[in-house]
């Protein structure tokens, strides 16, 4: 937490961050850098959650809001020193309040094989140490990645950290984590107004099959691409094919929102699609016959080392899924990302908790752990801790500790209206 001069916490500033948002910058790179270290702090914080839940005999369901896996490419020139990125995975575990170690903290909450040897530490004392964890990053570099460290002859406290590596050796470790334990973490993103991602999957695969693009061609959606002046080639040219359904989504302006919220009623969800963009250009130019998406070839062995999607061995390789669910007839679907791990298949295993936990509160569409858990971190501790105290001292005076209804009605206290959504 930052501090004051008069040594007083500044909440406003965040937690995590606090040291690297007050340096006074004016450079482009700022922003970038603000926003990949919150995406490698979130991951991390995920991880060390999980951990210490499995630590204490729990099996865990971590809900992340915003994307699993981020499309990294604009973020593929930064590094960091040796300070910030030891901060950065570093938890001070004198300073967790009413969340100490469990007492087993000390040795693995699970065992490890060879894909997690040198991934964040499966002790959860040790995997909140930014020292260990550097050590054990560098050492996985040095064998697996010799593109990471470009100052190999320098000592790790000299050297500078590429953040792209470091986003995929956290998120590495959090698959395997769930992968080892065999439990679930998923991700909700509901802003879904802009995207384009799953249309651009699923409309060749349409077009490809001669049924579909039938009922394309007899629908009222020909009148349009005749305006438009869109013709589908034979469904024997499927490069053609692609590059036409791309120019499809771009004419017409389609997006998931309004072909799933179309498509979709109250409980259903599409079939889960693997996630690619964080993938190179050749990964594009193979999938959808397109080189203007993906990020720059020269990193296809660093994901390859860090982040490889293809199975070895036992391993079921890493890789990332999305569905598309509608929680709620009063809202638009909302995007699941899910780890594609053979314990959370079939798919009902992710999106049936999913949905469940977003329907007590319907008008907005998510689980609600993520609605509370924005409104508390947007709130003064302070206040927070004095609503929460006051409404349970008024529970235990009228013995209603155990009533869930009393409880959500605690929680309560802290929600916005439906047009407070900004921000989010």
């Amino acid at each position: 937490m930052y501090k004051l001069p008069d040594g007083t916490s500044d909440e406003a500033v965040g937690p995590i961050l606090s040291k690297v948002r007050m340096q006074l910058r004016e450079d482009e790179s700022f922003e970038a850098e603000n926003k990949l270290l919150s995406y490698i702090r979130n991951l991390f914080i995920a991880y060390i959650s999980a951990l210490t839940a499995l630590s204490y005999g729990r099996r865990p369901f971590v809900v992340l809001h915003g994307p699993l896996v981020r499309a990294i490419g604009g973020f593929t020139h930064l590094r960091f020193d040796y300070q910030t990125v030891r901060d950065l995975l570093n938890i001070n575990w004198e300073d967790v309040g009413q969340f100490p170690l469990p007492g087993s903290a000390s040795t693995p909450a699970l065992q490890g094989d060879n894909a997690t040897e040198y991934n964040l530490s499966l002790t959860p004392y040790n995997a909140g140490s930014g020292e260990e964890n550097l050590r054990r990053f560098n050492e996985f570099c040095r064998l697996y990645c010799d593109q990471c460290i470009l100052d190999a002859n320098r000592s790790i406290e000299e050297r500078r950290y590429p953040g792209f590596c470091l986003y995929f050796w956290v998120l590495r470790s959090l698959v395997d984590l769930c992968r080892l334990a065999q439990i679930t973490v998923v991700s909700v993103v509901e802003d879904i107004s802009r995207a384009t991602e799953m249309t651009r999957f699923v409309l060749p695969s349409l077009l490809a099959h001669p049924q579909a693009r039938q009922q394309i061609e007899r629908s009222g959606l020909q009148p349009a691409l005749n305006a438009v002046d869109i013709r589908y080639p034979d469904q024997r040219y499927r490069g053609q094919l692609y590059q036409t359904a791309k120019h499809t989504v771009e004419k017409l302006n389609l997006s998931d929102s309004n072909l799933f919220s179309y498509i979709l009623a109250e409980g259903q969800y599409t079939a889960p699609v693997q996630i690619y963009r964080y993938r190179t250009r050749n990964t594009f130019v193979e999938v959808l016959n397109d080189p203007e998406l993906g990020i720059r070839n020269e990193f296809e062995p660093i994901l390859n080392a860090f982040f490889p999607s293809m199975a070895q061995g036992s391993h079921p390789g890493y890789r990332v899924l999305m569905s598309y669910v509608r929680t709620s007839p009063l809202r638009e679907p909302i995007r699941v990302e899910y780890f594609d791990l053979p314990h959370l298949v079939p798919p009902e295993r992710v999106i049936g908790p999913t949905y469940l936990l977003s329907l007590p509160y319907q008008e907005y569409g998510i689980p609600m752990i993520l609605y509370y858990a924005d409104k508390l971190a947007r709130t003064p501790t302070q206040l927070v801790r004095v609503i929460i105290e006051r409404e349970y001292y008024d529970l235990v005076l009228q013995n209603r500790f155990s009533d869930p209804v009393a409880i959500m009605q605690v929680l309560g206290r802290l929600t916005r209206n439906y047009f407070q959504r900004e921000g989010l």
